[in-house]
């Protein structure tokens, strides 16, 4: 009903297109914590069904990164892409958009200072890299390690208020390993 109302309210009333705007985004934003929990209840039970077929990442990331794109741009950050990856990778699609999706959430929550995210690919030594690389406060080692565990927050000030369960980045993990990669993070 948000999505038919934000159609609806016409172009000078930025007002309410304002509202709508945040509506989206919070509506958006709640649907992915509820995926989120109940991911994280399907690992740990060992049902979660995967569906591995040769996928355009690419493509994916970009309509993911489009979702995004309205509320990062009207907060002033810098949206790059950068695909330099020309084959199809195998993997379960759903697991990728979750992945991505909870990777821009985190820029979005924790690298509002830096407001700069570029979602990168590329091919080397025959496997396939997804890059998704922040200006945000630095990380220490000890946090870089840290941020896989369940339940773990970055310090409050990291998070500018933001909320959030703290099981993002543990099943990006998990998903990443099921699709037979990884997810690490490098601190600079």
């Amino acid at each position: 009903y948000s999505e038919l109302l934000d159609r609806k309210i016409s172009i000078e009333d930025q007002k309410s297109k304002g509202y709508i705007q945040i509506l989206l985004q919070e509506t958006q934003r709640l649907s992915r914590m509820i995926h989120n929990v109940l991911t994280f209840r399907k690992l740990n039970t060992k049902n979660l069904d995967q569906k591995i077929n040769a996928i355009n990442a690419n493509d994916i990331i970009e309509q993911c990164l489009s979702n995004f794109e309205p509320f990062l741009l009207s907060k002033g950050f810098e949206v790059v892409r950068n695909f330099e990856l020309t084959k199809k990778i195998l993997a379960d699609q759903d697991s990728l958009e979750q992945i991505l999706f909870n990777l821009i959430s985190n820029v979005e929550k924790y690298a509002l200072e830096g407001k700069y995210i570029c979602l990168r690919t590329y091919e080397q030594n025959g496997n396939a890299f997804i890059e998704c690389i922040d200006h945000g406060i630095p990380l220490s080692n000890q946090i870089a390690k840290l941020i896989f565990q369940p339940f773990y927050r970055a310090h409050k000030d990291l998070a500018h208020g933001a909320g959030g369960t703290g099981i993002g980045l543990t099943i990006s993990k998990e998903l990443a390993k099921l699709n037979h990669g990884d997810l690490i993070c490098i601190p600079l």
